[in-house]
């Protein structure tokens, strides 16, 4: 949190122009406890309900804004993100960010009438979800995938060709149970794909009545807190890790409990001094995010018996355990089990692309009627669609000849992206390879960017059009963060490495 108060100086501007800069003189942030982005976003709100922003008014730009200001442009991106999806605000291309011509809140008249404890008990859950962006506030909420994305896949690569045919197949007649909801855990011919795939590629012991399909890991995850958690208790999650999971865990009613990561994993030990009885372990073995590290049979073992001691349920979020370059990949943790409490988390996101939104859950059988009683109650089933079409791409064996030919390109792209960037940023920045996924760490020589901190440092990437992410923002506790850079380099040819390092130098450092 900032000390003190910051304010946006005025600023001179040319007669006619629509910027509304003057109504933003005065505007104070680092005065509460608030998310500074949550700040930002109900000052400018509350200046749009009464009219000082007038509607078609065009907002700063957020760089000029975060100048102002002096916090990073990703606090204004996320405030400015938080009024565009309530309304407030529209955007445009070379238009800027502008005030609705329709406000989507009551007018201020009707607002000034609402007595402080109406407004406290109407406001009480909004503010509670609200809250839980800040724990994202490092991270964009709708982020663009761009060059360097530790989540974006070769997806010049994807077979498209081969995809578009099947879909063609299937749905040129379609069968007329597939114009109708199947079952709430998933097409049943793509769930048996994915058992098969998994037991084959990731030695899950299950067969398709333990899958369900799902959107993606993050639609899972809260399915599975929503099941499988009381309010109050305990889940430990890795620090660093994904900021979405503890978001998921309070949304729940959950208390996130963050548990070290060392180079064997989740260090068991400690979790087990805090939260020795949590409900919920989420852990990332085959290839831990952030890090990069793979836990160690020892901790896989140890986690696994500390789970059957306590009766707590691991989440095994494999989000890209195929893709590893050296000896074959690792086996799940899941198949180490003889317990039933490991759920199995999987996801087509990185093997494919983003945008297929397609995830699944592997359940220990006494899982089955639950999820399949929520699943009823809440979503039923992801598209049919996609899911017609991936089942063939599956059975059909033209995922298994992808996942294939990409590990050796991400192999071949991950030792000519770490060698261009030693050449280019070794100085500053020192990269170190792991035999999988598709990102690397590059962390922060000490005396490389000369006070700079690593959020500085991607939002200067992000001016030039890049995406990378701040490892600093991957912690629960940031005085304790670390600092470095988070490089996809799944989309960068290995030819392309070279020019491309050259480019992030110009972008991050000047020269």
């Amino acid at each position: 949190m900032l000390k003190g108060t910051r304010r946006v100086e005025r600023e001179a501007v040319d007669e006619g122009h629509d910027v509304a800069v003057d109504e933003l003189v005065g505007l104070e942030i680092g005065t509460d406890d608030e998310p500074l982005y949550r700040q930002i976003y109900a000052r400018i709100r509350d200046r749009i309900i009464s009219g000082r922003l007038a509607p078609g008014s065009r907002l700063p730009s957020t760089r000029d804004l975060a100048a102002e200001l002096g916090c990073s442009r990703n606090t204004v991106l996320n405030a400015y993100e938080q009024l565009f999806a309530e309304g407030y605000t529209t955007a445009a291309y070379g238009g800027g960010t502008r005030v609705s011509d329709e406000l989507p809140d009551q007018p201020a008249e009707e607002a000034a009438a609402l007595t402080p404890s109406s407004v406290a008990r109407s406001s009480e859950r909004p503010q509670q979800a609200s809250n839980l962006l800040g724990v994202l506030s490092s991270v964009p909420i709708h982020p663009e995938l761009r060059l360097f994305d530790p989540g974006l896949p070769a997806v010049d690569q994807f077979p498209f060709a081969t995809w578009a045919k099947l879909y063609a197949d299937v749905w040129r007649e379609p069968e007329p149970r597939l114009l109708r909801c199947v079952d709430p855990l998933g097409l049943p011919e793509l769930r048996e794909a994915i058992a098969a795939y998994v037991r084959a590629a990731r030695g899950v012991l299950c067969t398709a009545d333990n899958v369900v399909v799902t959107s993606g890991t993050t639609q899972s995850i809260d399915l599975i807190m929503r099941l499988l958690l009381a309010r109050g208790e305990k889940v430990w999650v890795e620090e660093p890790g994904v900021p979405s999971v503890p978001a998921v865990v309070r949304l729940n009613g959950g208390v996130p409990v963050p548990v070290g990561v060392d180079t064997e994993g989740l260090d068991v030990d400690a979790g087990e001094r805090l939260a020795p009885q949590a409900r919920i372990v989420v852990v990332t073995p085959s290839h831990q995010y952030p890090l990069g590290c793979a836990m160690s049979l020892a901790r896989r073992l140890q986690l696994l018996q500390w789970a059957q001691r306590t009766g707590a349920w691991i989440v095994e979020d494999d989000y890209d355990g195929e893709f590893r370059y050296q000896g074959r990949p690792l086996a799940s943790l899941q198949s180490l089990d003889t317990s039933g409490l490991v759920l199995y988390v999987g996801t087509f996101s990185k093997i494919l692309f983003p945008g297929l939104r397609v995830g699944y859950v592997v359940l220990p059988q006494v899982l089955i009627d639950l999820f399949r009683a929520a699943r009823y109650a809440t979503d039923f089933l992801t598209g049919m669609p996609t899911q017609a079409v991936l089942a063939r791409f599956i059975a059909e064996g033209h995922l298994g000849t992808h996942v294939r030919r990409m590990r050796r390109q991400y192999g071949e792209r991950q030792a000519a992206f770490v060698d261009a960037l030693h050449r280019e940023l070794g100085d500053r920045l020192g990269a170190v390879a792991h035999p999988a996924g598709l990102h690397v760490v590059a962390r922060l020589a000490p005396d490389a960017a000369r006070g700079t901190t690593d959020a500085e440092l991607a939002d200067r990437a992000a001016d030039a059009g890049y995406t990378v992410r701040p490892l600093s923002g991957f912690y629960s506790n940031r005085r304790s963060a670390q600092q470095g850079l988070l490089l996809g380099y799944a989309s960068v040819p290995a030819r392309a490495a070279p020019v491309q390092a050259r480019a992030l130098r110009h972008a991050l450092f000047g020269r």
